[in-house]
């Protein structure tokens, strides 16, 4: 889940998508991102496992968060898209996706907040899609602010409670141009999430979700009570 996206941008970035449970193109020329409760095909394939052999680590991490938040080369944003549509073209990007995951692992989470911030647009079907999961992945890379008032500003806000979870790192003026006016703290790709609640505040529906640190390292979320139930009755 990533919010929708205009399909002109996903053509014009040359990202396939073939996935259609994750991705689909509504008659209003946007993408809806659904959120899985597995990680997908190509993820697997070509994005794990996140640990590193011994040649592909890094020995300066900052070069990796540079190539992530420059924005002018659109690299992260081709990133996530590929992430999200689970498109093939991760066979392109898997090593440095693990070794972002591996710089975020080890950099500090330096914040005093307990929740981060992230505008976003969603489709009602995005919407309902976290609300029959309640429990699913978000597969791309997730930049949020530990300032609310920095976030994007959208029809949506994303209340993430990160508590003590390894997949986030504060992004620091080393680390990106645009610290001041970010204050961006980012968050591992299919990292796991718990829907908390969806409410309305003010003109803005504001969705709160909270980490969960063990469930993302798994390739699959356990199965609700009713799904154990369903299958057992097969």
């Amino acid at each position: 889940m990533s919010g929708c996206a205009f399909v002109s941008i996903v053509y014009k970035l040359g990202i396939k998508a073939e996935d259609e449970s994750m991705a689909k193109m509504m008659p209003s020329g946007m993408f809806d991102f659904y959120p899985p409760q597995s990680k997908r095909p190509n993820y697997l394939q070509y994005c794990t496992p996140e640990a590193l052999n011994t040649e592909e680590v890094p020995t300066d991490l900052l070069p990796i968060f540079h190539k992530y938040t420059e924005h002018t080369t659109q690299h992260c944003t081709k990133v996530n898209l590929c992430l999200a549509c689970d498109s093939p073209q991760l066979s392109e990007h898997g090593l440095f996706v693990r070794q972002l995951n591996h710089a975020i692992v080890n950099s500090p989470l330096d914040i005093c907040a307990d929740a981060v911030y992230r505008g976003v647009l969603l489709s009602p079907t995005e919407i309902a899609k976290m609300e029959e999961h309640k429990h699913f992945f978000i597969p791309s890379f997730t930049s949020t602010s530990v300032d609310r008032s920095k976030c994007y500003s959208k029809e949506h806000l994303l209340v993430i409670k990160p508590g003590w979870t390894q997949r986030a790192a504060s992004i620091t003026a080393e680390m990106s141009p645009y610290y001041d006016s970010e204050r961006e703290v980012l968050l591992g790709s299919y990292t796991s999430f718990w829907l908390e609640r969806i409410e309305k505040v003010n003109d803005q529906q504001v969705l709160t979700l909270a980490v969960d640190d063990h469930a993302s390292l798994l390739p699959e979320l356990a199965c609700s009570p009713t799904e154990i139930c369903a299958k057992w009755d097969r």
